[in-house]
């Protein structure tokens, strides 16, 4: 689950390269914009390369991190769940064993009394 496929990694791909589609084409002149010829003089600095690789780097470490993070709360969520159908058992079973004992406790003590009537007042 917490692994990139190659949909994943084509999807990152895409959307950078989208990027510099729309870059290049408020650079030419096909939309109008401010940035006519910028992409041509940003393509010769050698920090535009190694930007390109750090924001990559950090989309995909970044989307990697919520990926766990993401697997990390529903874990918790799942173990919370967990822990309270335990409790919820516990307290069942209690409930019975104690329901039992009155039970029991009252049968005895209803005979006891019969006894006693049985004895004295007939």
């Amino acid at each position: 689950m917490n692994h990139y496929d190659f949909i994943g990694v084509l999807w990152i791909v895409l959307s950078i390269g989208l990027f510099y589609v729309t870059f290049w084409m408020l650079s030419t002149g096909i939309l109008e914009s401010e940035l006519y010829s910028v992409m041509g003089q940003l393509a010769t600095f050698e920090n535009q390369y190694f930007l390109l690789f750090f924001f990559t780097t950090a989309y995909i470490l970044i989307e990697y991190g919520v990926k766990i993070l993401d697997a990390e709360i529903n874990n918790g969520i799942q173990e919370f769940k967990h822990n309270q159908k335990v409790e919820l058992q516990q307290e069942i079973k209690v409930a019975r064993e104690n329901r039992g004992r009155k039970v029991t406790v009252y049968k005895r003590k209803y005979l006891i009394l019969n006894l006693f009537n049985e004895l004295f007042f007939l």
